[in-house]
């Protein structure tokens, strides 16, 4: 999931002042290797995590992926810190795929993580520099 800030015209319906303090839009986009598959054209003063839209984002590609190609593939999704939030994490514990997620290291977080065995991580090959990961559910 990814926002970006673009800008605009005074003239423009929708053209807010955004976080940046310039007056522009705030689109939402899903991309997928580079290529936005989906995308929401928002208000200036909408932020990234804004009413349902990433709600109704998630679950309408998941439902594609699951219906139109293969309902047992797994699905990570990558969210920046502007999606940080738990709903967004239980959704997708709704819907059964993953979730890497950027954002405040929080002191519940970083307990949690240091609590975690040596047997618990599991290093993905998929990117060059490789990851370490390790699911947990997180209560704040």
């Amino acid at each position: 999931m990814k926002w970006i800030v673009t800008g605009g015209s005074d003239k423009r319906e929708g053209c807010d002042p955004t976080y940046k303090k310039v007056k522009g839009f705030q689109p939402l986009h899903l991309i997928w290797e580079g290529k936005i598959i989906d995308a929401i054209f928002r208000r200036g003063k909408r932020h990234s995590n804004y009413g349902n839209d990433v709600e109704k984002m998630i679950r309408g590609i998941v439902t594609l992926i699951r219906t139109r190609y293969d309902a047992r593939v797994t699905i990570v999704i990558r969210l920046d810190a502007g999606f940080f939030d738990e709903n967004n994490f239980a959704l997708c514990d709704e819907l059964g795929i993953g979730f890497i997620a950027t954002g405040k290291t929080f002191k519940a977080i970083k307990e949690k993580v240091a609590a975690l065995g040596e047997k618990e991580w599991k290093r993905i090959r998929q990117w060059t520099a490789g990851m370490e990961l390790r699911g947990f559910p997180i209560s704040m």
